[in-house]
């Protein structure tokens, strides 16, 4: 079984879910390459997530999409140019609030620019 890329009623889920979790600001989801499945969820949160707190991510999500195959990656200490990848190949799953999602992606993209 593949897993795919949520549908409408799973990203409503997943929606439901993430705002359950207050911590959770952004979550983008990245497909591999082929965009035939889904590998990865990258989460920001107002601070680093723990390894704990990952994992019970990572089981409510999977619970959600029913899914097996998926990694939660902490957006927070990625490197920018690692950022900009999951913001190239990835889409938006879910923004606490919509005015967070430029400033976010502007930043990566100046961090990006300064690293040159």
């Amino acid at each position: 079984m593949t897993s795919q890329m949520p549908d409408d009623s799973d990203l409503a889920n997943l929606a439901r879910l993430l705002r359950a979790s207050p911590e959770v600001l952004l979550a983008y989801g990245v497909e591999d390459q082929t965009g035939a499945d889904a590998q990865a969820v990258a989460l920001l949160g107002t601070e680093p997530f723990g390894p704990e707190r990952l994992s019970a991510l990572r089981a409510a999500l999977v619970a959600t999409v029913e899914t097996g195959r998926l990694e939660l990656i902490d957006l927070g200490p990625v490197p920018p140019q690692r950022q900009r990848q999951i913001l190239q190949r990835g889409r938006l799953l879910y923004a606490r609030e919509c005015a967070l999602v430029g400033p976010f992606e502007l930043g990566v993209l100046r961090a990006c620019l300064d690293a040159r």
